[in-house]
């Protein structure tokens, strides 16, 4: 049993324990005095505190670091890939990238190396390909290390429903390609998320919308900030507020009605006489401002004198 207080792994602003289908049931990182290992949901230690470093667990493998090097180790915490890379990463559609004297490569579940390490950084396969950087650029290679888009971003992602966020030109402006590589969303935002339910958020000029996957804008630059849609609904920051919109940009939330207090002024003096306070409805399905000109104002009580 371990002795003394263990720190969990955790992930997400409320620093919940974030799981994933790749990983293996239950089991988890936690450090005990400075070195690491395993325990089940019900914290119960499974694989002894032994690592220097330990990651979760994908496709029944977990990384882990022990005496400087770096390998991987299964769901008994039987070594697996016997530590001897300077740097690795998690498994991803059966391959990790692992390097070598500076440079980078992948490794498949057998401890072979499947890629060898060549390229000046690398990131994990999706969809068959993983994005590789060869000097300033960056491109993709296939299972076979065949490079299968040619280096010429600046930066690239992994893709996600046939297509993937790259970077390009010395303003860094984002789109999309495929998996043939061609732009299917122009590199003209300043930000992007992921596609979700056919539709992707974008950025320019301090503004969100959403464009679809032909590229089209679909819902005008308009938020303060923009969400992935989630049920044919996202969430989405408007002049300050928090809303929900549709998939044709319509705010979903119900009507409110706001208060605006306005003190009435004696023009001859300067004094407040009393208080008034007009009343508008903020529609939230045309995210209208308050309708103050045809607000009717309305007597305010004054509050009882204290005792």
């Amino acid at each position: 049993m371990h002795a003394g207080p263990l720190r969990w792994v955790m992930a997400g602003a409320a620093g919940l324990l974030l799981a994933s289908p790749a990983r293996a049931e239950g089991l988890f990182p936690f450090e005990d005095h400075g070195v690491w290992g395993y325990a089940d949901a019900d914290g119960k230690q499974v694989i002894s505190a032994q690592f220097e470093r330990a990651d979760p667990f994908y496709e029944g493998l977990a990384h882990v670091q022990a005496d400087g090097k770096h390998g991987y180790i299964d769901e008994t915490g039987a070594v697996a890939i016997e530590p001897q890379f300077d740097e690795a990463k998690d498994f991803s559609d059966g391959l990790a990238v692992i390097a070598l004297g500076g440079k980078f490569g992948y490794v498949n579940s057998a401890g072979q190396v499947a890629i060898s390490p060549r390229f000046d950084d690398a990131g994990p396969f999706s969809e068959g390909l993983a994005p590789v950087r060869v000097g300033e650029k960056w491109g993709y290679v296939d299972p076979s290390g065949e490079l299968a888009i040619e280096p010429q971003f600046v930066d690239a992602g992994r893709f996600s429903a046939g297509v993937a966020i790259v970077r390009e030109g010395r303003e860094r402006r984002a789109g999309f390609i495929n998996a043939a590589g061609k732009m299917v969303v122009d590199a003209e935002y300043d930000d992007v998320r992921p596609f979700s339910e056919g539709l992707a958020a974008v950025s320019l000029g301090g503004k969100w919308g959403y464009v679809d996957r032909l590229g089209n804008l679909v819902i005008e630059l308009q938020f303060d900030e923009a969400d992935n849609f989630d049920n044919g609904q996202a969430e989405v920051r408007f002049a300050g507020a928090a809303q929900r919109i549709n998939r044709q940009g319509d705010f979903t939330m119900p009507q409110a009605t706001v208060h605006l207090h306005v003190p009435t002024i004696d023009p001859s003096t300067g004094e407040e006489l009393d208080e008034r306070s007009q009343v508008g409805a903020v529609d939230a399905t045309t995210a209208g401002a308050p309708d103050w000109e045809t607000a009717q104002p309305e007597k305010m009580a004054k509050p009882e004198e204290p005792l």
